[in-house]
């Protein structure tokens, strides 16, 4: 100190010390400033070549020292991704397998890092002198590789590839076939862009909380630990887990945990039982501070413990449904679920997805878990419940059978989004939940696939970016109607036998779509050729129209491919099938409900079904098939409008779906969906209501802004007067819950026409509601914004919100937020909309949330620089915020221009072909 401080530094020491504290201290003279010395090229020279010897002699030490420690050299720490964009999907040497993990994972919540080790046996086939595993985004630790008799090898080098996300180890020596084991540290990071292994922060009672999850998806643990991260590589695996101190942490694995805490100075770290056999995609944990409660279900196989995680835990009673969808399983798969637990956490914040499936656990967002059936819409609940129906049936369909690659996706994501509708319509009877999957799995993979370029199901994938696009509505929804139309055409009990069968024969292992189709063609009937049959379905897209035309005694069918947008052109690709369908053909009639099966094979140019003394014939029977069903004669159509009340709910759903998809293609007369349209004066259910108002709605846009726009309300004000009335705004507890969801597409479409009696009706129940002296659901609450309501009323609903303190968006810090980052604006309202349960908002409801905003605390912030350069480039926004005159005025004449404007090209062609046929229709029907 004395060198560095000098001798003044020691003078200013002693006088602290020592002087007197009443007298007055004493000033330092100030030093002089020393000459500036003229640096020369000598001295520059001189400093360049002290830092050259400085930095060789780092360097060697550097070298020096992972030789002797590491017996590595130093590229083992370089990586190459120079590469940008989609990457490929790299499959590993299959004569290099792993057989057991021993996997511990330390992850710092403080900091946001982790690190592990991985000692992984191995079974080399073939001789070899690579190994090669994946790894995402870690650090390598010094390596190790050790033979069958524990003694230690010598390994050339190491290389990390960061584009194709693998390592390679090469030994010395060529590894000959035999038992093998690799020691491999790493470490990583939890805020990385594309770790699977998340930090998440959140408040709760005022306190922060901190939880760590995985979400292995699909090639994801590679990002938590070096593996071989790919479905084949199955193995078993035991982890070591590491969490915090205090005792309220918990951690979740796959298993169970086993022995004793391990206490570090850090934290205690956790032994989970060995698995059994698995991927590396169901691997996982969550390390958590969650309340939780457990429950047990007896089972043939032993007990399962059912453990629930979340805050407020005390509000979910979800035991009795998790019991009753494992029951369902356990009895419908005819295979044991081979962990002794289930976790189920709802986690408040889940980065990727809603909800994730890893072995023995399920994580879902809180909010589909924590659910208050109070203050819950009924759509929700359903939708939370079938998240864990779902993700349930990933154990025996994903897990306990794996796929082979990537390309099965759809057979395991499309079996268990049919599954799961079969599970909980077993559980919740009532919900008419095998109808429903009409308009949320079977009709919307149509439209999808009435597209000129769509995917089909049986597709590569080689890159990233196909793996990415492999998780899309063809893989889930169309997969999904395609195993409906299988069961159905080989029925019931074979497709449940056959998936007992696949389970069971390839248990702990790895199947693809042959053999499961292989199983149901086993067991089907002689004349059914599965195989032939599913082909024509999964190497093909698009969906077939069939053409019903009468014949002496019955009808003609023939079938083409369907395209929504009539005159479209498909891209060339080459078909094997040239868009012809192996289709099982169902129909009833009025002689017989029950429904008869015909096979329309993808090589006969047509079939003939002969069906004497019917008086109707409806094919497709509750829309099982994936296609379309045009009768070419107009009187059969009217024949089976007027027999409507005979169909039931699903029929007259495909009926309504089919006519108005028919007559968008301009293979019909819109007459024919508005005839169907006019039967609706009867109907009182959520499924036809819930599709009709879809297509309906379509076509009110289509007219908006002609001289039909207020005739086609009319007509409908009148069709849906019957079913408004049968339903009340009163928040009526005793209404089920398909009540309830036809309440709301009622009146949905209502408040979308104007309907009268339900503007003013919605009114007088949100005064009320405001005023204290009714309740109002969530449901009803999201209708408020499809109603027209002034802007005196959306005032007092934003001060009742706000009142209120519900959701946690509406507080003054995010307001401030959004005054400073105005580009977030629509990302606000969409997340506040979503917080009050509005998910579709009309033109209407937009308004009715801008206007929301108008509020003090934005109010004064209106005159920064920020806002009027905001205000100036979008003139339409701050007129809705500020009620300012002059934006007012700008807005004024910008809705001046834009209704001198003409319709948009696409609705001018559409009214040209359709506008003189629906006025005709309406003044014969305006009743």
């Amino acid at each position: 100190m004395s060198k560095a401080g000098g001798a003044t530094g020691s003078k200013e020491l002693e006088t602290e010390s020592d002087a007197d504290p009443d007298s007055e201290p004493e000033v330092a003279p100030k030093p002089k400033p020393k000459k500036r010395e003229r640096r020369t090229g000598r001295n520059y020279l001189l400093m360049i070549w002290n830092c050259v010897l400085c930095v060789t002699f780092v360097y060697t030490v550097t070298m020096i020292y992972r030789i002797i420690n590491e017996k590595q050299p130093y590229s083992m720490y370089q990586s190459k991704s120079e590469h940008k964009g989609s990457k490929p999907m790299v499959k590993l040497p299959s004569y290099v397998k792993p057989i057991h993990y021993n996997v511990t994972i330390k992850p710092y919540l403080h900091n946001g890092r982790f690190d592990g080790s991985v000692n992984v046996s191995i079974d080399v086939q073939k001789t070899t002198k690579d190994l090669i595993l994946h790894s995402k985004n870690l650090k390598i630790g010094k390596v190790s590789v050790f033979d069958g008799n524990a003694t230690e090898l010598n390994i050339e080098s190491i290389d990390i590839d960061e584009y194709k996300e693998i390592m390679k180890i090469t030994m010395k020596q060529g590894l000959v076939t035999g038992k093998y084991r690799a020691v491999i540290p790493f470490s990583g990071s939890m805020t990385t862009v594309g770790t699977r292994l998340t930090l998440t922060k959140f408040e709760h009672k005022g306190k922060q909380r901190l939880f760590a999850t995985t979400n292995m998806g699909d090639t994801g643990a590679r990002s938590i630990y070096p593996c071989f991260d790919q479905p084949t590589m199955k193995a078993t695996f035991s982890f070591k887990i590491m969490k915090p101190k205090p005792k309220r942490f918990v951690v979740v694995s796959v298993m169970p945990e086993e022995g004793e805490p391990e206490n570090m100075e850090i934290g205690d770290v956790i032994k989970f039982a060995k698995t059994n056999k698995m991927a590396t995609c169901m691997t996982g944990f969550t390390i958590s501070d969650l309340d939780n409660r457990q429950e047990k279900l007896m089972t043939p196989s032993g007990p399962i413990t059912v453990r629930l995680f979340g805050n407020n835990i005390k509000l979910v009673d979800s035991f009795k449904l998790s019991f009753e969808l494992l029951n369902f399983y356990l009895q419908y798969f005819n295979v044991n679920y081979t962990i002794p637990k289930l976790d189920i956490l709802g986690l408040p914040e889940l980065r990727l997805r809603r909800s994730t499936m890893h072995s023995g656990f399920i994580t879902i967002k809180e909010d589909d878990l924590l659910i208050d059936h109070a203050n819950t819409q009924s759509y929700d609940v359903q939708c939370a419940t079938m998240l864990i129906a779902h993700e349930l049936a990933h154990n025996w369909f994903g897990n306990y059978v794996s796929m082979k690659w990537w390309n099965d996706v759809w057979l395991y994501e499309g079996y268990v989004s049919y599954i799961e509708y079969k599970a909980m319509d077993s559980v919740k009877p009532d919900w008419g939940l095998m109808d429903q999957f009409l308009l949320e799995s079977t009709q919307p993979a149509m439209y999808l696939d009435a597209e000129p370029n769509t995917n089909i199901l049986d597709r590569k994938v080689e890159t990233t970016g196909d793996l990415k696009r492999i998780y899309d509505p063809i893989s889930y929804l169309k997969a999904a109607a395609i195993y409906r139309m299988l069961e159905h055409a080989a029925t019931e009990p074979v497709f449940q036998k056959a998936t007992t069968n696949f389970l069971t024969n390839n248990a702990f292992g790895n199947a693809g779509p042959r053999e499961f189709i292989n199983e149901v063609h086993e067991l089907a009937k002689d004349d059914a050729d599965i195989k032939s049959f599913m082909s024509t379905w999964t190497s093909q897209n698009g969906i077939p129209v069939l053409t019903a035309t009468r014949i002496v005694g019955g009808y003609r069918l023939t079938q083409a491919r369907f395209l929504l947008e009539p005159n479209t052109r498909a891209s060339s690709v080459t078909n094997p099938f040239k868009y012809k369908w192996t289709i099982p053909i169902t129909y009833t009639t009025d002689k017989s409900k029950e429904p008869s099966l015909v096979w329309f094979n993808h090589d006969d140019p047509y079939i003939d079904i002969y069906i004497p003394d019917a008086e109707w014939v409806k094919f497709n029977h509750h829309q099982i098939g994936y296609y379309r069903v045009n009768y070419e004669d107009i009187g059969d159509w009217m024949t089976l409008i007027n027999n409507i009340r005979s169909l039931d709910i699903s029929d007259r759903v495909n009926l309504i779906d089919d006519s108005f998809s028919l007559a968008d293609a301009e293979l019909i007369s819109y007459l024919i969906p508005l005839e169907l349209t006019k039967t609706m004066v009867d109907e009182y259910d959520y499924v036809p209501w819930h599709v009709a108002t879809q297509h309906l709605i379509k076509l009110c846009q289509y007219l908006d802004g002609s001289n039909l726009s207020g005739h086609i309300k009319s007509f409908l004000a009148n069709v849906i007067n019957n079913a408004y009335a049968k339903f009340s705004w009163t928040d009526d507890s005793e209404y089920k819950h398909i009540d309830r969801l036809a309440r709301y597409a009622v009146f949905y479409m209502a408040c979308s026409i104007g309907h009268t009696r339900c503007l003013q009706e919605s009114l007088a129940t949100v005064n009320s509601w405001i005023d204290g002296e009714i309740p109002l659901s969530v449901e009803l609450r999201k209708l408020m914004f499809h109603c027209d309501l002034d802007s005196a009323v959306r005032e007092r609903i934003w001060a009742k919100f706000v009142s209120e303190n519900g959701p946690e968006i509406v507080n003054l810090t995010l307001y401030e937020t959004v005054i400073q980052y105005f580009q977030l604006l629509l990302q606000f309202m969409y997340s506040f909309f979503q917080k009050v349960g509005v998910y579709e908002i009309n033109s209407s409801g937009l308004n009715t949330g801008f206007d929301m905003i108008k509020m003090p605390y934005i109010d004064e912030h209106l005159h920064t620089q920020m806002m009027d350069k905001f205000l100036k480039q979008f003139p339409e926004i701050g007129c809705q915020m500020t009620g300012n005159k002059e934006t007012e005025e700008m807005k004024m004449k910008e809705d001046e221009e834009k209704n001198k404007k003409k319709p948009d090209p696409a609705q001018i062609k559409w009214l040209k072909k359709h506008e003189l046929l629906i006025e005709a229709f309406l003044k014969d029907n305006l009743f």
